[in-house]
């Protein structure tokens, strides 16, 4: 995952990037990641958060998502949660139907997961996203979407 390779070289300093016979500095690796990955800021800014914060993070693509988390890694326990990280360059209408979001939360119920959806705000003014400086201006937003069942939640007197 790129996230992995630039967290590994920008919070960990344990990586270097060779792309065409030549090694990258941050903002060179920056610059390459976000022209060739789609969505890479936001799916950065999540990733960086729950590794800092612990957790083991996978890829999500066999649930529907971008991520899994693993509260110690895939061989000690089961994922606790489904990760869908939210463009950051998409309108909040447009950013994940109704429907591919009940989808993807029947998924994870399904394998017995929760799922998490992660929003990028930026705070004001907003930052210029040319270099990897552009993070300590951006917020992450993360939301526990849970399916309400009706029959589940009846109080009965």
């Amino acid at each position: 995952m790129v996230e992995e390779a630039f967290f590994l070289s920008y919070v960990i300093g344990c990586l270097q990037v060779k792309f065409q016979e030549k090694f990258l500095n941050l903002d060179e690796i920056w610059d390459l990641f976000m022209k060739t990955t789609n969505n890479f800021l936001s799916r950065y800014l999540s990733y960086q958060h729950f590794r800092l914060s612990g957790w083991v993070v996978r890829s999500g693509l066999k649930f529907g998502g971008d991520f899994i988390l693993y509260k110690q890694g895939p061989e000690f326990h089961h994922a606790s949660y489904s990760v869908v990280v939210r463009d950051l360059n998409m309108s909040n209408e447009n950013n994940n139907s109704w429907i591919q979001l009940a989808t993807i939360n029947r998924i994870t119920e399904s394998v017995s997961k929760e799922l998490l959806l992660c929003d990028v705000v930026p705070m004001h003014p907003v930052p210029k996203l040319t270099t990897p400086e552009c993070l300590r201006h951006l917020r992450l937003n993360v939301v526990v979407l849970k399916r309400w069942v009706s029959a589940q939640e009846r109080i009965i007197d």
